[in-house]
């Protein structure tokens, strides 16, 4: 009896999974695509290579921190919704929180990649393809607060994969400004500086 009743929840459970594949509705329905994560990339996904029209809209592929190194390689999206992991685009958006301080990314793909921090008014990184992994690193001021970034990344055929990589070094960039100072019109020759100041970043914009 056991066997037979165990038997029958199998069953019952694959009828059940089939019926709620066939019921999902693709492409994800009700998605704001310019939504961006918080502190998080919402991931958009659309058919075809560096496109991000919404008729070409599948679905979403959310990373759930700043930092990721993704593969995509099991063909369906966060709603469920099947998609050929060649011949595509993802666009990732994160309003991300940033101490003030020099920050470095690293940004790394296989094919093309774009990256902003302004909300795609600009691009701080542009790779148009490429062949095989390969990264780029841009190191950027910033005087904190919240920054909407934007990650496009886009693949034609073969292996896929796009990652980000994020260090910090915060506070004040220290330096000063001092020696003797020669003019080459002799016999002007002014005096060594007396007076130093440090330079510094973060404190003089609080």
């Amino acid at each position: 009896m056991r066997v037979a009743l165990f038997r029958c929840n199998v069953l019952i459970a694959m009828l059940f999974s089939q019926v709620s594949v066939a019921n999902a509705q693709c492409p994800e329905p009700g998605v704001n695509q310019a939504e961006y994560g918080t502190d998080a990339w919402n991931g958009y996904l659309y058919d075809g290579v560096n496109t991000f029209d919404a008729a070409n809209f599948e679905g979403t592929l959310d990373q759930a921190s700043l930092v990721f190194d993704e593969q995509f390689t099991a063909g369906t999206t966060d709603g469920g919704c099947a998609y050929t992991p060649e011949t595509f685009s993802v666009r990732f958006k994160n309003r991300q929180t940033l101490s003030c301080g020099l920050h470095t990314f690293t940004i790394g793909s296989d094919d093309g990649v774009r990256f902003s921090i302004d909300g795609g008014s600009t691009y701080l990184i542009d790779i148009p393809s490429g062949t095989g992994y390969a990264t780029s690193v841009v190191d950027v001021h910033l005087t904190g607060g919240d920054y909407e970034l934007v990650l496009e990344y886009y693949h034609n055929t073969g292996a896929n994969r796009v990652s980000v990589a994020h260090s910090e070094v915060l506070g004040d960039f220290e330096g000063e400004i001092a020696g003797d100072q020669t003019i080459c019109n002799d016999p002007v020759d002014p005096v060594e500086f007396t007076s130093v100041s440090s330079a510094t970043f973060c404190s003089q914009l609080a």
